[in-house]
């Protein structure tokens, strides 16, 4: 996603398929990020998977968080 703002436009323009003319994977997802986004204030930040630091292991806590937040806006019907 990192880099989604300054593709939105083409992505628009292009109704969100690739260049073979195929759909986009997970398009209405896209969108809908876009929408929210140029709505909100959001920034995006890439977490290298598997990188450890000492103990910690971020990548396994950020999958957690987003997973928990993910469950909690199903539950509420969002």
């Amino acid at each position: 996603m990192i880099g989604l703002s300054a593709r939105k436009d083409k992505l628009r323009a292009e109704d969100y398929q690739t260049k073979r003319k195929g759909a986009f994977p997970n398009a209405d997802l896209m969108s809908h990020l876009i929408e929210l986004s140029e709505k909100l204030r959001v920034r995006f930040v890439k977490v290298k998977a598997h990188q450890n630091l000492g103990n910690e292991n971020y990548n396994r806590e950020v999958d957690l968080l987003a997973r928990k937040n993910v469950r909690r806006l199903v539950d509420r019907g969002s």
